[in-house]
Order: C-alpha cells, then structure tokens, then sequence
C-alpha cells in the first residue's frame, strides 16, 4: 500500500479521527460482517459490493468456524507478520476463527482498491468490532423532535487490535501488520462469544430445514426450538432467533413487486398438472391486480354431486394487501366442509361480487347452486340478485340473532321473559302463519311497536326467519357456520403479512389436508359397520345406505322417536305425533306435529319439514312409521348426497368431455367412472339371456380392437392434442406484466394502529 501511484482512486468515509489520519490511502466501509447499517458520505455502491461479496464467500468456509467452536480444547495459529494465504476469504476466515477463540468479534474497517488493476482490491483492514468510538445520531437525545430512535448499548472501546493483509505478486494475500493488544474484556467462553456478529451465520443446510419447516407454517420460535435440538443444544447454534427470522421473510422480500406474476405463474404449473384447474385474474387500468379467484379440479367435481348449498362469507387478515379472502363452502357426504372455490377481492362492492359469482359461475360449468347463505351485506344481496336469480337466498341466522343482541340489550335486562319469547318465535314456529302470529303477539306483550330494529327485522323477515325456508334443502344448515370455520383455520396457516404467492401455496396445503379427511372418511365408510342401536330392519337399511355420519345422525332421530307417541286422526293417512308426558316433570312443554301417510305411494310428510330442510327423515316420521308396521324406508326418501354411492354415476358426460384431453389421474378416474356406468348397463343386459350375452361378447370384442387400434393410431400425436387443449386461463385485461395490488380498505378491516417505541410508551 505504500508503494501505491498517484494515479490510484480513493474513496473515504468517516472514521474517528486518529484512524482517519492512519487511513488516508484506503477506501473505508463501516460495513459490519452480515449487516449494512454504515455511514458512508461517496462511494456506497462499490463498497457495498465489496462488503456484500466478502460476506457471501466467507459464509462458505464458516464449516472451518464450526469445527473449531466445537473442538474446545483445539488450539489455533495466531497472526504473524508474514503469514500468507491463498486468497482474502481464506485470510478472513482465519482471522474470525483467531477471533471466535480469544473472545473477540471483528469486522471490515478498509480496503484499498488499485485503479490500474481495474479497481480490484488489493489491500484489507481487518479489526476488532470495538475499534473507533460510538457518534451519537440525531434525534436520539432526549428532547429532540423526531422519530425516537432504538436505545443502543455502547460498544466502541476504541480498541487498536487488527489485521492488515495485502496481495501480493502471485495472486496471494499476506499479513503485513497485526497488532494483538486488546483494551476490553475478552469473552472466551464458547456459549457466549458465538454471539458475536461475526461469529453469527446460517449454514446451507440449516437454511434448507428452515425454509421447510417454514412452509409448513412453523412459528420462528418452534423452528428455534427443533434447530436447538437438532444441533444438540442452542450452544451448538450460531445464530439467534433475529437471524432466523431474517431468514424466514428472506423469501417474502424476493416477492416485492413480482407477487401476483409469481402466483400466476404458479397457477399455470398447476394447470399443467390438473387440467381441470381453473384461474381467472382481474385487473385495473394501471394494470394492477383486482380480483384474483381459483378453483382446483377436485373441487369442480364436487360441486356436481354436491353444489345444491352454498355458503359464502368473507374474512380478513389473511394477507399482506389487507384483500377480503372470500372462499365458496359446501358439504360433502361425511358431512364435511369443502371448498368450492375461493377468491382474494380488492373491495365489497356489488360490482365486485358480481365478477367473483359470474366467473364461478363459469368455473361451475353454468351450474347454479339451489340455495345460498351469506351475511346480511347489501352489495352482497344485491349481486346475488343478479347473478343467481332463481337460486333461493338466506341471510346467516347467527348474524342476525348478534345484530339483535346489540340493539335489545336492554330489552333483555328490563323485560323478562322477552328474550325467551324472541328466540322461541324464532326457533319453534314452524310455518311462516305460526311465525308471523307469535311475532306479532310478542310484539304487543312487550310494546314493542315503535322499536326501530324490531320494525327492520319484520320487514327482513322473509331472508332469515327459518320458518320461511323450511321447504328448501340447507343441508340443516341456518348459518355460515361453515364459511366462519374455513376462515379461522386459514388464519392458522396465513396472517396478516402474508404474500399473495405464500397465501395461495399455503391453501394449497390447507385443501390437501381437507382431501386427505374426505379419503379418510371414505376409508372408514367402507372399511367397517358402524354400531347399532336396535335390531329394527330400517336402522340397518340406513346403515347400510348411509355413510357414518349420516347413519349417527339418523340413528340420533330413531333414537328420538321414542319420545313420543302417535295417535291416529285419519284412518292410514294421518297421524298426530306429540312428545310423551313426563309424569315426574308434567310442567315440560309438549310438542306436536301431524304426520301424513300416503300407503299406495309411500309418501310421508311431517309438519316438522325436517326432510326438506335436511335430507334425513325426522323422529316423528320414524314414529308413525314403526307404528304402522313400515319397516323399510321408501328409496326416495334415502337421498343419494348422503349415501355412500354419493360420488358413484353422476359425472356428466358433459364434464367428462371437458377433461377428455387430460392426463391428470383425476381425469383419468373421472372416465374410468363413466366407463364403468356404462359396462354395468351392457353386464346386466347382457346377462338376461343366453342370445343377449352371445350378442354382448360379439360387441364388446369387435369393440375393444377398435379401441386399442386408435390408441396405437393416435399415441404419437396424444401429447401435442393435450397442449393444445389445455383451458386457457381467463385474464380480464393485457396479459402483461401484472403489478402488486394496493392496500385494500374494506369496511370490516381492522384499523391500523401505529407502532409505539419504548420512548413513547
């Protein structure tokens, strides 16, 4: 460095004064080994660059660092004047390893670069961490205006221990001043001093286990605990739980200003793999990202078996955007929750909505659900309208019933009794005269005819009251208890600073673990018979026709029937069912209903209306039915999305033409489906006769070789005809570059409250 011409460039920075003097030929970075926090007045980006790519070249020789932490009593070379190594990493690393076992922690100071060697760096300052002396910054004294700043402890001691290394002519780096003497105290102690920064760093592999463990939704402090573990104790680990956090939102920072592109992108991969995978993407005039919705194509065959209720409701916090997450829920028959569909939405407007139910709507192959439950949102509604005209609409009973709560407070505390003849209006009219009656009555008892919210309620009656619904099947279902339910496991797997590409891949997850539920279902289904309650013909028929838990439900009601007692009205066609009189509580309130019997048709009808409404036959039923010594169940009453065959033989050959050109396994077992519909039909027509089966044989052979000779004809061209057939995503807008959306602010986002420091607290 001495012999440097006056035709090399020097860049400076600050330094305290005493090494500023000393380094008046070097370019000076405060860059600490891992971070970047300096002051630098000219020059950053080169010395960035250079602080940076040290960094990233050392952390591969950091396995040197991890022997000597764990060889405790291995002894290591110190410094000398002379001493050469094969390049500056290796100089670097030897001088951290001298470091990490005297106790010390050390950082870049200088570096010197040679303009006629191109800029390259000829000449390192390497000292310890308490060289110079802490400058205050401004806004940190007391009284100051400004953001207050984070209290720091003071570490700079002023310390003169260092290293200076320099290249010399055959490309090798040499030690040309070392200077050992420390002013500070030395922490050798190995479970201490691998906090130091420079003695801080994340191996290759441990970032891979991390990234996984990540992925799963594993919290930083869980992953602390198993890397702890996994490394034989937190001593063993050189980070710290900071670090590891930086680690974890490392990937989250590579997805700024390419998150939606990045999703897309992984929707298509999808595509490739599930020809039945749909996506539509919607966006505004400054090319940003609207309204994003996607359906898997296990999902769109499920909603043709079980598409006929729908519920749908939105939730918050579930990503970085603040975007609504607005998922579509069904029931399958396990009685579990599925999805069928779901979308991030920029706002809650009837505009929106209309988008989201138009292109599901599409996804669903034109199919409009029967019934649909939402909250009580107008824009919602009002969309619902207009896309679903004929589709019968239910606000959530529970929403309604909390709105009530909040206005009739103190009606509640002040009128007694009131809330008891609320809710039994509510619950136990069972047709919509019934309802109306004792609404009006409880209205007059209490005085209630000027109350504003009792007065919105009326008029709302006919989308939430039950008693006007009764006659449509909800899958026993008044509430968007299911939709609620969704949204609170997906807030287990994403939050509130989650990316759009982490939140769809994380649901991806979240969807396999409902399939893998559904498949568990099926498995015990078939697997085994579930208990019986009594030995009567119809609990087994049920068993035998049901899935588990639908049985358990139906046997629920069997069980139920012995509550009551019928008597007949009309001779075999109408029955009067009413709850049995308990003589040891006579005051329990008696519950009847009528029950109609159709004997030439098998036609039973209850006032209940709990077969409509859920698809199972209620206790009063069952009732009457063993009492007229009805000991099977009439096949349509046995309804076929809660039986075991709830899957088999409804794929329309329509859908299956949709997927024909699919390689997908589920394509391939949505043909094997229908195929096998049909070569049942041809078995037991075939089988009817000795000439009938001659002539079945005869086509089924002739059948088969055509068939095997157009595989063979069209193997060749099979891979082509699928790419060209693949569905074409659905993009409202220029297939460009598509930007990061903006902030949503929505009506139910949670208002955001500024981070306090300790200053100001």
């Amino acid at each position: 460095m001495d012999n440097a011409d006056d035709s090399n460039s020097y860049n400076s920075v600050d330094l305290d004064d005493q090494s500023a003097k000393e380094q008046d030929t070097m370019v000076v970075d405060y860059l600490e080994v891992g971070v970047e926090h300096v002051q630098v007045k000219t020059s950053i980006a080169n010395l960035e660059d250079v602080g940076c790519s040290l960094f990233e070249n050392c952390q591969h020789d950091q396995d040197d660092l991890v022997q000597h932490s764990r060889g405790h009593g291995s002894s290591i070379e110190e410094p000398h004047v002379g001493k050469k190594f094969k390049d500056v990493e290796e100089a670097y690393t030897f001088y951290n390893v001298y470091a990490y076992k005297n106790g010390f922690s050390i950082r870049k100071a200088s570096h010197y670069k040679a303009r006629k060697k191109e800029n390259l760096v000829t000449a390192l300052q390497l000292t310890c961490s308490r060289a110079g002396y802490f400058k205050p910054r401004g806004g940190g004294e007391a009284g100051s205006k400004g953001t207050p700043q984070k209290e720091m402890q003071y570490t700079r001691t002023g310390c003169k221990a260092q290293m200076r290394v320099k290249m010399i002519e055959d490309g090798r780096w040499t030690i040309t001043t070392f200077h050992k003497e420390h002013n500070h105290t030395l922490i050798v102690s190995p479970s201490k001093s691998r906090f130091f920064r420079s003695h801080r760093f994340i191996t290759h592999d441990q970032k891979e286990m991390i990234s996984l463990l990540s992925e799963q939704n594993i919290s930083t402090t869980q992953i602390m605990s198993f890397m702890a573990a996994r490394e034989g104790g937190a001593h063993n680990i050189h980070f710290i739980r900071k670090d590891l956090s930086n680690q974890v939102s490392e990937s989250n920072r590579r997805l700024i200003g390419v998150d939606v592109s990045t999703t897309i992108n992984y929707f298509r991969e999808l595509q490739a793999r599930d020809s039945l995978f749909f996506y539509a993407l919607e966006v505004d005039e400054q090319s940003m990202a609207r309204n994003l919705f996607w359906i898997d194509g296990r999902s769109r065959i499920a909603y043709q078996n079980f598409g006929d209720v729908v519920t749908f409701d939105t939730t918050y916090m579930t990503n970085k955007y603040s975007r609504p997450f607005a998922p579509f829920i069904g029931v399958n028959h396990h009685r579990q929750s599925i999805f069928f569909g779901c979308a991030l939405i920029r706002d809650e407007t009837a505009n929106t909505f209309c988008w989201l139910f138009q292109t599901w709507l599409e996804a669903m192959f034109g199919q409009h659900p029967k019934a649909i439950i939402t909250d009580q949102d107008p824009a919602m509604r009002k969309a619902i309208q207009q896309v679903f005209p004929n589709t019968v609409h239910r606000c959530c009973l529970w929403h309604v019933m909390r709105k009530a709560k909040e206005h009739f407070s103190l009606l509640y505390s002040t009128r007694e009794g009131f809330k008891d003849d609320l809710l039994s209006c509510i619950n136990n009219s069972i047709t919509a005269e019934e309802f109306e009656i004792e609404w009006s009555t409880m209205v007059e008892k209490y005085g209630l005819q000027d109350n504003n919210h009792i007065q919105v309620m009326w008029n709302n009656r006919y989308q939430w009251a039950p008693a006007y619904f009764r006659d449509t099947f909800f899958s026993n279902m008044g509430i968007t208890q299911r939709s609620e339910s969704i949204n609170a496991v997906s807030k287990i797997w994403v939050d509130c600073h989650t990316s759009i590409y982490k939140f769809v891949t994380q649901f991806h997850k979240m969807l396999e673990s409902r399939y893998d539920k559904e498949d568990e279902a099926d498995f015990r289904t078939c697997g085994g018979e579930a208990s019986l309650w009594s030995y009567s013909p119809i609990e087994i028929q049920a068993r035998d026709a049901y899935t588990k838990a639908n049985f358990l439900e139906f046997k629920t009601q069997l069980r139920l029937s012995t509550r009551y007692e019928s008597s007949e009205l009309e001779k075999y066609s109408l029955y009067k069912v009413s709850t049995i009189v308990d003589p040891i509580l006579p005051s329990r309130y008696v519950q009847s209903y009528e029950v109609s019997v159709d004997v030439a048709s098998k036609m039973i009808v209850c006032t209940c209306k709990l077969f409509k409404f859920a698809g199972l036959l209620c206790s009063h039923v069952l009732r009457v039915m063993l009492d007229i010594k009805m000991h099977l169940i009439p096949l349509h009453y046995i309804l076929k999305r809660w039986t075991k065959d709830a899957k088999k033989g409804s794929s329309s050959i329509q859908l299956v033409k949709r997927v024909a050109m699919g390689d997908d396994p589920h394509a391939k077992a949505l043909r094997v489906q229908a195929l096998t519909q049909k070569a049942q039909k041809i078995i037991f027509e075939g089988a009817q006769s000795f000439g009938s089966f001659e002539l079945a044989c005869e086509k089924a052979d002739k059948l088969v070789d055509e068939i095997i000779s157009y595989n063979q004809a069209s193997k060749g061209s099979q891979d082509d005809e699928v790419e060209a057939h693949l569905p074409i995503p659905q993009i409202d807008g220029l297939d460009l570059m598509v930007k990061d959306p903006p902030s949503s602010q929505c009506k139910g986002k949670r208002k955001p409250q500024r981070f306090k420091p300790p200053a100001e607290k």
